[in-house]
């Protein structure tokens, strides 16, 4: 059985609460750390099915983790800001839930390209960022020595 997941619709609550964050009222913190801890239960729920999802789903719900990121990005830039609000509890989740939405993205992302061919480095470069490489050591060390 595949499971879908739409994490755009699952964070939806959190971030129209996040709307007004400057002029929140006490209970509101409440919610938004109960926004959260929905959230984050979501997504450690849904990391088990991640490896059965089809290819094409993995790299739409990827597409949609992302745009969830840039915006938990920017939300912690804003409530660094605010010093988290003040409110030490908020902060915690908040920035727990931020691992969670990176682990969930790098797993998707493993999930998404498990099927796509590596290919090997030619030669050429190899050979070429190790001459890079030893002549910059060789610099390094002659710095250090003369």
């Amino acid at each position: 059985m595949i499971l879908k997941f739409d994490i755009e619709k699952k964070v939806a609550p959190f971030i129209r609460l996040s709307a007004g964050i400057y002029d929140l009222p006490s209970h509101s913190y409440a919610d938004m750390n109960e926004a959260l801890t929905d959230i984050i239960l979501a997504i450690e729920g849904f990391e088990y099915h991640i490896f059965v999802l089809p290819q094409p789903e993995a790299k739409g719900l990827l597409g949609q983790v992302n745009k969830v990121l840039s915006v938990f990005i920017d939300l912690d830039d804003k409530y660094a800001a605010v010093a988290y609000l003040k409110d030490e509890e908020f902060k915690e989740r908040f920035l727990y839930a931020l691992k969670v939405l990176y682990k969930f993205r790098s797993l998707l992302h493993i999930a998404a390209t498990k099927n796509k061919p590596v290919t090997k480095t030619p030669e050429a470069i190899k050979e070429g960022l190790a001459a890079i490489s030893r002549r910059a050591s060789l610099l390094s060390l002659s710095k250090h020595n003369g």
